[in-house]
């Protein structure tokens, strides 16, 4: 606890540093994540366990259970989580990737987006009858002027309030294995929250009782295998870029100008001029030490680099270097997903047109996490372009070395070159790692299944004849 002269120090920084705004990260120990060293004795894990004991207890309410779940998978981006603010209604202070989701989510969901007339109701009315029991809460709110009889002036639009505070907003509530479980039956129910460390691979919870509408006292410790077998609810801390920005699905091409390449092609026989689109259909993730970083999600990074070139008038090369592509960044695979080897559904845009002179690619994969700096990826790319006879060739003719940081808190996986020889000449086909099969015009289309370390995953290629 703060004493008075502690406030006073507290009043002096806040406006130099929210307590509840953008995460620090320490040298000493890059796990650690932290609200703000200078309010440091408002502990951000105390914090998560008192929203996880309020949220828990506005969950034992069935209309409020079923609201949170509702929405989490109406949000439909294998998160299987929905912010604070959502839930709420606060819509300034949704997250930006969680606002780009709900965005597509309404674009092409068919259900309506769920609502709640008595959510913010329940939170106010608990947090009233819960007053003496949330400290850190209660601490939070004078720091930033908000009394406690705020709480109420929000339901009229009024500021001060819990919904205000950036704790709030910074937190969200995630069901992992949510689909397990019919929660219309659900009896009890593990309430969790996030350790410092996100990847410890285990949480500490509280057991909420359905039918006594009561929560045990005494503390558990739940993990990934606990999670698959009982229902669990995590308050989790949101981390949030407002530059995020969603990769643009590959743009539309109509049907009488494109043909989907459903068998191998001799490589030679599509031009420079040609248009060759190639997308990441599915994911999916062979292995079960992804999930012992519980709680925190499973998230992946591919990027594309490639070779590219720029000519002179005369057919000189002006410059060739290599270049980085995002392909597709914290793409959510769930724990159910990992676990039981499903396929994810990306549709990813890899290339929207690779070029002849582009004789190969390499394909990266990255796991994105909670922490750390940014990984390297080395490699080399191959060009192919004959200066002296100033034309594009299907064989390489010189290699461009790279060397290129990924993203923010990504970890470097695998990487592997894919040649434009290789991509067309094993469009169908099982070469040592299955195939996937898709039923196009009434016929079974078998994809060539390709495999980076352990991420597996395969192409669809469209093609575009541009007369000569």
């Amino acid at each position: 606890m703060f004493f008075k002269q502690d406030l006073r120090l507290a009043s002096l920084v806040g406006c130099l540093m929210m307590l509840f705004s953008c995460s620090s990260e320490t040298e000493a120990d890059p796990n650690m994540y932290l609200y703000g060293n200078t309010l440091g004795n408002l502990d951000e894990v105390e914090l998560r366990k008192e929203i996880s004991l309020l949220i828990g207890q506005v969950l034992l309410d069935k209309e409020s259970r079923d609201y949170a779940l509702d929405y989490a998978r109406f949000k439909n981006d294998n998160s299987e989580s929905i912010s604070l603010a959502a839930l709420a209604g606060n819509e300034s202070k949704i997250p930006m990737e969680e606002k780009v989701a709900l965005r597509k989510a309404r674009k092409l969901n068919a259900l309506a987006e769920p609502s709640s007339s008595s959510f913010r109701s329940n939170v106010i009315a608990t947090y009233h009858a819960m007053n003496g029991q949330l400290p850190v809460i209660q601490q939070m709110m004078q720091i930033h002027n908000m009394s406690v009889e705020g709480a109420s002036a929000s339901l009229g639009g009024g500021a001060n309030s819990i919904f205000d505070s950036e704790a709030f907003a910074k937190h969200e509530v995630y069901f992992p294995y949510e689909e397990e479980f019919d929660w219309e039956k659900v009896e009890k129910f593990a309430m969790s929250w996030a350790p410092k460390n996100l990847e410890r691979g285990t949480s500490d919870a509280h057991l909420f009782n359905v039918k006594t509408g009561t929560y045990s006292k005494e503390q558990i410790r739940v993990d990934d295998d606990y999670a698959y077998r009982k229902p669990v609810a995590l308050i989790m801390p949101i981390f949030d870029k407002e530059d995020w920005v969603a990769i643009d699905p590959p743009p539309y091409i109509p049907p009488n100008r494109q043909y989907w390449l459903t068998q191998n092609v001799d490589h030679t026989k599509i031009s420079q001029k040609d248009v060759l689109l190639v997308n990441v259909a599915k994911i999916k993730i062979q292995k079960r030490k992804f999930l012992s970083s519980f709680p925190s999600k499973s998230k992946v990074a591919i990027y594309r680099i490639y070779g590219d070139l720029k000519l002179n008038s005369d057919g000189s090369i002006n410059e060739a270097a290599s270049k980085k592509y995002n392909v597709m960044y914290r793409q959510n695979v769930s724990r159910k997903q990992v676990r039981k080897g499903h396929w994810v559904t990306v549709n990813a845009l890899f290339d929207d047109d690779w070029d002849m002179h582009e004789n190969d690619q390499n394909f990266v994969f990255a796991s994105v996490h909670n922490w750390g700096g940014k990984a390297k990826v080395k490699g080399t790319v191959s060009i192919g372009y004959d200066e002296d006879k100033k034309k594009y060739t299907v064989d390489p003719k010189f290699d461009i070395d790279f060397e290129y940081e990924l993203d923010e808190h990504t970890r470097f996986r695998f990487n592997h070159a894919i040649s434009r020889r290789g991509a067309l000449s094993h469009i169908v086909g099982n070469y040592g790692h299955g195939t996937y099969d898709e039923i196009i015009d009434g016929k079974t289309v078998k994809y060539h299944v390709r495999k980076a370390g352990v991420l597996y995953y395969y192409l669809k290629l469209h093609y575009t004849d541009v007369p000569e």
